[in-house]
C-alpha cells in the first residue's frame, strides 16, 4: 500500500509565501542589474594605441562602501574611491586597436558601462638636427611602433640597430666622416622611412702667425691668419682692431717709433 505524504496546511502557505518572496526578490535585482546608476566617460573618446587615457565617473553616491574598480577591458583595472571617480587614470595605454567596453564594479557587479573603440596609431620618425659638423650627436625619434613588430634603423654609414620596444622611444648616432646620409627606418611589413642628414667637417680654429717675430721700430710687420671669419686682428698696442677678416687673409703695419 502506497501512502502519499501531505504537507501540513500551514507548512504549504509558509513554502508559497517563501517562493513569492524569492520571485520578488529575484525580480527586484534584476531590475537593479539592468538599470545603471551611474555614468562613465572615457578621455579621448576615441583613443590611439600608446595614448594616455583617462575616465570621470558620475553619479555615484559617497555611501558606497564596497570596493570600486573601473575595468578598462583589456585586462587593467584601477581601484579608485568616489572620491577619486572624476579623475582616474588607465595604468597603461592600450597597446591594441579594437573595441573595449569600460565597466565601473562594485565588487564584481557591473554598474555602469561604456564602450571606446581604439584605433592604431601612426608610426613617425624624424632625426634631429638634420646637420651639424662630425662631432653632432644625431638622435632619431620614432613612436606607434605595434606589438611583435621588429623594425630596423639604419644610420646610412653601415651602422644599423634593431627596435622590438612598442610605443616610443629614441636612438643616437655620432658620425665619423663628413658626408651626406640617408637614415630609414622601417619594418618587414612596412616600406622604410627616410630622412637626410648633412655632416659637415669640423669647423678649424683660426691660426695666426706675424712676420717677422721680431721687429724693430719702424719695421713693416706682417700678420698672416687663416680660418678666422668673424674675428678680427688686435695689434696689442692701442690702434683699433684690424675689422673681420675672411678665411684667410694677410694684414701689414709699419711699427711706430716708441716715444
Amino acid at each position: 500500500m502506497n501512502e502519499v505524504f501531505h504537507h501540513p496546511p500551514g507548512l504549504r502557505q509558509l513554502l508559497k509565501f517563501w517562493r513569492q518572496l524569492l520571485a520578488v526578490w529575484a525580480m527586484l535585482m534584476g531590475l537593479a542589474a539592468a538599470q545603471p546608476i551611474c555614468t562613465v566617460s572615457v578621455t579621448p573618446a576615441a583613443p590611439q594605441t600608446f595614448q594616455a587615457v583617462r575616465a570621470s565617473v558620475a553619479g555615484l553616491s559617497s555611501g558606497f562602501t564596497g570596493p570600486l574598480t573601473l575595468d578598462w577591458g583589456d585586462g587593467s583595472s584601477t581601484p579608485f574611491t568616489p572620491a577619486q571617480a572624476g579623475n582616474i587614470a588607465k595604468p597603461a595605454p592600450y597597446s591594441t586597436s579594437g573595441t573595449r567596453t569600460v565597466s565601473v564594479l562594485l565588487s564584481t557587479r557591473p554598474l555602469c558601462t561604456t564602450t571606446v573603440s581604439v584605433s592604431t596609431a601612426p608610426v613617425t620618425f624624424g632625426v634631429t638636427p638634420s646637420s651639424g659638423p662630425v662631432t653632432t650627436t644625431f638622435v632619431a625619434a620614432y613612436s606607434g611602433l605595434p606589438f611583435t613588430t621588429l623594425y630596423t634603423l639604419n644610420w646610412g654609414d653601415g651602422t644599423t640597430q634593431q627596435i622590438s620596444t612598442p610605443g616610443s622611444g629614441s636612438s643616437s648616432h655620432t658620425y665619423a666622416a663628413p658626408g651626406i646620409y640617408t637614415v630609414t627606418f622601417g619594418s618587414f611589413s612596412a616600406a622604410p622611412m627616410t630622412a637626410i642628414v648633412t655632416v659637415t667637417a669640423p669647423a678649424q680654429a683660426p691660426t695666426l702667425s706675424v712676420t717677422p717675430a721680431s721687429a724693430a721700430v719702424g719695421q713693416t710687420v706682417t700678420a698672416s691668419v687663416t680660418d678666422a671669419a668673424g674675428y678680427s686682428l688686435d695689434w696689442g698696442d692701442g690702434t683699433p682692431p684690424f675689422p673681420p677678416t675672411a678665411r684667410s687673409r694677410t694684414a701689414t703695419r709699419q711699427q711706430a717709433p716708441t716715444p
